[in-house]
């Protein structure tokens, strides 16, 4: 191992560099106080260095292959001094656009740029490797969305910039108030396809979905098209009533190899489809998926913004662990709205949150804090309309951080022992 450690402590962040050197001397346990946190030291801990097969390094990044392993890269890098570790599908990184190619001790050596790692994770610029403290950048390019790295594995998406930010904010929040009334009402119709469905002795279960209506059941593997067909008949007669949409008809009806699709109304459609191959299953899944389009809510919807007058004030924000601060618009607003038909599980008129999947951010300063990685400001030079999410991992990472995160919880009875009388 002495000739790849060799090389690593060469090329490799001087931080970085050490924990390598200490993970493939078997002594990492020295240096766990250079991770983030336990959970971070724990994902490393657990790899094994005999099966170590390749290892990628940039100016501030480092990844890791391991043997019978080659789906996965864990990539490690520097936030404030500390080392912290993800997880994340190897066929994501460019891996042929290396600089230098080295072989030592049964292990290939790969030099890149910090971009290839940057692009692994879906972000455009780091703002802590790369001392961005102004947003957006100067050299930022001329196309959006932009993903900038802000702290941790928080990232924020800039969807525009002066004065197209307002209008960026106000047609998301048109369309964010018109989801959340279709969502009430999709679940409206597919809970009454459901009654019916039961009232015929047919087993089924809703499923929530944002943007329509979805019910799964399931059929024998004897259900045939003239099947679906009495069923999706069934549905249009019993359930599609016209409190929903006033411009029911008679329905037109289109076939595909998993299904039927069924239009009772203009902006309306039920489809009845296969949720597997049946070639797969003994009894496959069906399910019905419902999609209404109402021109009143679209109308409210337009209204609603038109009428929205929002008030530069400071905002806080949390994802995750993370604060976001910042001037800006609302983060959410609260609407109430009369719907046009009978709805049997909410109470009307309904007060109905919405939050804005964008965030409009003024002139000024946005701080994020974190009880590990500090706080980071940032010069906001001219109004933005931005995105916060997190850079991209597998569902590896997210299980494995997750067990030691909950391993680390503090173990508190639920109810103090004197007042339950114990069997």
């Amino acid at each position: 191992m002495e000739e790849a450690i060799r090389i690593v402590n060469m090329y490799a962040h001087p931080i970085l560099a050490k924990v390598v050197t200490a993970f493939m001397k078997k002594k990492l346990h020295r240096v766990r106080d250079m991770f983030i946190n336990y959970v971070h030291y724990k994902l490393l801990r657990h790899a094994s260095v005999k099966r170590l097969k390749r290892i990628y390094i940039s100016q501030n990044y480092v990844g890791l292959v391991f043997e019978f392993k080659d789906n996965y890269l864990y990539i490690m890098g520097v936030d404030g001094g500390k080392v912290f570790v993800n997880i994340m599908d190897a066929s994501r990184f460019a891996s042929s656009d290396y600089r230098d190619y080295r072989f030592a001790d049964g292990i290939a050596i790969m030099t890149y740029e910090d971009y290839c790692f940057f692009n692994a994770m879906e972000y455009h610029n780091d703002c802590i490797v790369e001392n961005i403290t102004t947003l957006p950048w100067p050299n930022n390019p001329d196309f959006y969305p932009r993903w900038y790295r802000i702290q941790g594995d928080v990232v924020l998406g800039i969807m525009a910039d002066g004065e197209a930010a307002h209008h960026e904010y106000i047609n998301s929040l048109m369309f964010d108030i018109y989801d959340s009334i279709a969502t009430i009402i999709h679940r409206e119709l597919a809970y009454r396809i459901q009654s019916v469905l039961s009232d015929h002795g047919i087993t089924s279960e809703f499923m929530a979905d944002s943007s329509q209506g979805v019910i799964r059941f399931k059929g024998p593997k004897t259900f045939k098209r003239e099947h679906l067909a009495k069923l999706a008949r069934l549905i249009v007669d019993e359930v599609f009533i016209e409190d929903i949409d006033e411009s029911v008809r008679e329905p037109s009806v289109s076939w595909n190899f998993r299904g039927i699709t069924v239009r009772p109304a203009m902006d309306t459609t039920i489809t009845i489809a296969y949720d597997r191959h049946p070639m797969f299953e003994h009894y496959p899944f069906y399910r019905i998926t419902v999609h209404v389009g109402i021109d009143v809510v679209r109308a409210f919807a337009e209204s609603a913004v038109k009428y929205f007058k929002p008030e530069v004030k400071e905002r806080t924000i949390n994802h995750g662990r993370h604060t976001i601060r910042f001037n800006g618009y609302p983060t959410s607003v609260v609407i109430e709205w009369e719907p046009p038909f009978k709805v049997t599980h909410a109470p009307t008129p309904m007060i109905i949150p919405v939050r804005p999947r964008r965030l409009y951010i003024d002139v000024g300063e946005l701080k994020v804090s974190h009880p590990e990685h500090g706080e980071n400001t940032y010069s906001i030079v001219k109004p933005l309309a931005a995105m916060v999410g997190s850079t991209h991992s597998n569902e590896v990472f997210e299980a494995r951080s997750n067990a030691w995160a909950i391993k680390l919880l503090p173990v508190e009875p639920l109810w103090p022992k004197d007042t339950v009388e114990w069997p």
